[in-house]
C-alpha cells in the first residue's frame, strides 16, 4: 500500500488503519518498513518526521495531519555485519495544531525567563538598586517558594 508523509513516498507496506474509540473517528496509522544500513534508516527516520505531518493514503482515500506517536526499530546482521532495520511507526490523527508539552513549555518559560530576567537585572543594576549577590540569591529563594507553580506550568500548561 502506498502511504505519503509529507509528500514522500512510501510503497509496498503494510499499513493498519484504526480508530481511536473513545475519542470518536480519531485515525490511527501504524505501519513498519524495512530498510538496508545505517544512512538509510537515518534517511527514512528524517522522512517520517517528529512533528505534526500530513499522511496521504490514496487507496483508502485518507488525507489527515498527525502526529507520530510511536517511533521505535530492530535490526538483525547479516553474515557480513551487514544491518538490516525494520522500522516501525505509529501516527495519530491530530488538529494541526501543536499540542502541549513539556518540550513546549520548557521553550517558552526559557526565552521568558531570560528575556525578563536579563532586564530586570540590568535595569536594577545600572541605577545601583542591586547587586548581582543579592539577585541571585534572590533567584534561589523564589525557587524554592514557587517550585510547585512551575511544575504545573511546565507540565500542564496553567
Amino acid at each position: 500500500m502506498l502511504v505519503i508523509v509529507d509528500g514522500v513516498h512510501f510503497d509496498g507496506i503494510n499499513v493498519l488503519i484504526s480508530n481511536k474509540e473513545e475519542q470518536g473517528e480519531i485515525k490511527v496509522i501504524e505501519f513498519s518498513l524495512i530498510v538496508n544500513g545505517e544512512s538509510e534508516k537515518k534517511l527514512y527516520e528524517n522522512s517520517l518526521g517528529s512533528g505534526i505531518v500530513e499522511i496521504k493514503i490514496p487507496e483508502k482515500e485518507i488525507e489527515i495531519k498527525a502526529k507520530r506517536n510511536v517511533y521505535s526499530y530492530s535490526y538483525q546482521k547479516d553474515n557480513f555485519g551487514n544491518k538490516k532495520y525494520e522500522l516501525n511507526v505509529t501516527y495519530e490523527e491530530t488538529d494541526g495544531k501543536e499540542p502541549w508539552s513539556l518540550q513546549v513549555g520548557q521553550s517558552v518559560v526559557s526565552m521568558i525567563n531570560w528575556t525578563e530576567i536579563t532586564a530586570l537585572f540590568e535595569l536594577l543594576e545600572s541605577k545601583n538598586l542591586i547587586t548581582k549577590e543579592e539577585f541571585t540569591e534572590k533567584i534561589k529563594i523564589v525557587k524554592e517558594r514557587d517550585s510547585e507553580k512551575m511544575h504545573n506550568y511546565l507540565f500542564k500548561g496553567k
